[in-house]
């Protein structure tokens, strides 16, 4: 299984590991990915990044973003905090998001 994923960044390929992505936010016709040290904006839907980053332990949390599950800090009502970003948690993500992480 290949652990790396490519973006096309000013115009070169960047490899980047999985591990380093903190979320990814659909804005229109693309998608921003963000690490922290970098924002790659990509010509693809949320949805085509969604099924390459499920197998990294990612999850869609909102229309509009997914997560890296191992990057969760906080977990309020509506939203989830990743580094100093809060980000939106739809009622109809919600469980399957308390599914996903242990709870003691």
């Amino acid at each position: 299984v290949n652990k790396h994923l490519f973006v096309r960044h000013k115009n070169k390929l960047v490899k980047l590991n999985p591990e380093d992505v903190l979320y990814a936010e659909a804005q229109s016709n693309y998608t921003v990915i963000v690490t922290d040290k970098e924002k790659y904006t990509v010509s693809t839907t949320l949805g085509i990044i969604e099924d390459r980053l499920i197998q990294f332990g990612f999850l869609r949390i909102h229309r509009s973003y997914i997560i890296n599950l191992s990057k969760i800090e906080t977990i309020e009502d509506d939203t989830v905090s990743i580094g100093r970003q809060a980000i939106p948690l739809s009622r109809n993500n919600k469980q399957e998001l308390m599914n996903k992480i242990t709870q003691l």
